[in-house]
């Protein structure tokens, strides 16, 4: 089983370790553009700019999401009360047991699944198309079905919003972590070839090693400890 790679920095880490190793190798790029893929620099400049974007993006789509959820519950709450009035309206009206059958008389209705919802609305709908007169006679009216039609429209277009939204979301996600995984090795790449450059120059190479997080200034600080 191929095994699942993962960024190894924490989420911000990524862009803002990825930026400054970038700005630092443009200004050293004559001397490190020989030890460097070709393109590398560029590729690395156009995942930050892709990243940096989907970043700007994520809060926008996390409130959509909570907005369709949103909107969702609260059809939940109006088909509920909807679908147990007509109910109790055709067992009260005597519908005979196959047209209460039909409508979902005496069934389950979970309040939290849209999808029960939907099927509970949906039966009414159907039934009453099939049976308009016994719901006439039972007090059911054309403009109570409508209002059933158009709830069902609301939970069948809120339902799929949502789940298209979620897709998306994991799709970003997805995305963010390859871009991540690509700006790691992209730095790992620069900080490699600053240390061939500037071995003999271990100012100039500590401003590349420093960017790796959990190294420089902590690192300094466990070396200088014993000293105290």
């Amino acid at each position: 089983m191929t095994k699942t790679e993962n960024p190894k920095w924490e989420s911000a880490e990524d862009y803002r370790v990825g930026l400054q190793c970038y700005e630092l190798a443009m200004k050293y790029r004559k001397r490190l553009d020989p030890r460097l893929p070709a393109g590398l620099l560029e590729g690395l400049k156009e995942d930050l700019d892709r990243l940096g974007s989907i970043g700007e993006e994520a809060p926008k789509t996390v409130a959509r999401v909570k907005g369709f959820t949103g909107s969702q519950e609260e059809a939940l709450k109006h088909s509920f009360v909807w679908c147990l009035a007509i109910r109790d309206a055709l067992k009260r009206g005597k519908a005979s047991e196959a047209v209460k059958k039909a409508a979902g008389v005496g069934g389950l209705f979970p309040k939290k699944r849209v999808s029960v919802a939907i099927a509970a609305v949906n039966a009414i709908v159907e039934t009453y198309d099939r049976y308009p007169d016994v719901f006439r006679n039972c007090g059911v009216f054309p403009e109570d079905i409508t209002e059933g039609k158009n709830l069902l429209n609301i939970l069948q277009g809120a339902d799929a919003t949502q789940e298209a939204e979620k897709v998306k979301k994991k799709e970003t996600t997805t995305l963010r972590n390859a871009l991540r995984i690509r700006i790691e090795k992209g730095v790992d790449r620069i900080i490699g070839a600053a240390g061939m450059e500037f071995i003999k120059e271990p100012d100039i190479l500590k401003l590349f090693i420093d960017l790796i997080p959990g190294k420089g200034k902590k690192k300094e600080k466990k070396e200088e400890s014993p000293a105290k």
